[in-house]
């Protein structure tokens, strides 16, 4: 929530923006690990808890977009690569 407070107050001062909180990361060693590797963590390690709480976030994003095309848009494409 602490990164969430800063980034909205950064936006909502230089932009005009404000957010919605969306979600949380949990602190996970996979990811560390993974940005050594240079491999995406959802990737590397699908059944981490990171990874977990990536697709919960895509999965709400997708949730509350309406479809650009009978393809499903970008963010329907994303969700399906961890489905």
């Amino acid at each position: 929530e602490w990164t969430y407070n800063r980034l909205s107050a950064v936006t909502n001062k230089f932009l005009g923006v404000t957010l919605a909180y969306a979600g949380y990361m949990l602190d996970d060693r996979h990811v560390e690990r993974a940005v050594r590797q240079r491999v995406p963590f959802v990737v590397g390690s699908p059944k981490s808890n990171a990874s977990a709480c990536m697709v919960s976030l895509a999965n709400d994003i997708a949730k509350s977009i309406e479809p650009v095309s009978r393809r499903g848009g970008f963010f329907r494409r994303v969700v399906g690569l961890f489905a």
